[in-house]
């Protein structure tokens, strides 16, 4: 927690119902923009972080995760094997 920024006003989280995951994409100390991902695994009652997902948004649409890139302008679809290239 002493990692992430104090100013977290774009900060966003979501619920993936079909992976049972809660997401919640925050700033760490002096970052710009959202580049750590804590992510609870509602079945395991584990927690583990991701700080490889640099997303400002995101939406669950019929059962399906699109995010939207923070470095370029991409919307990729969450959640899609390891390599979202061209989704």
């Amino acid at each position: 927690m002493t990692s992430l920024d104090n100013d977290q006003k774009d900060s966003f989280a979501m619920f993936l119902p079909a992976e049972n995951l809660i997401k919640w994409h925050m700033k760490t100390q002096g970052a710009t923009f959202n580049d750590i991902v804590i992510i609870y695994d509602v079945i395991k009652d584990s927690f583990l972080v991701d700080n490889q997902k640099y997303f400002f948004d995101g939406v669950v649409f019929l059962n399906k995760v699109y995010t939207v890139s923070m470095i370029e302008e991409k919307v990729f679809q969450d959640e899609y094997s390891n390599d979202d290239q061209g989704v």
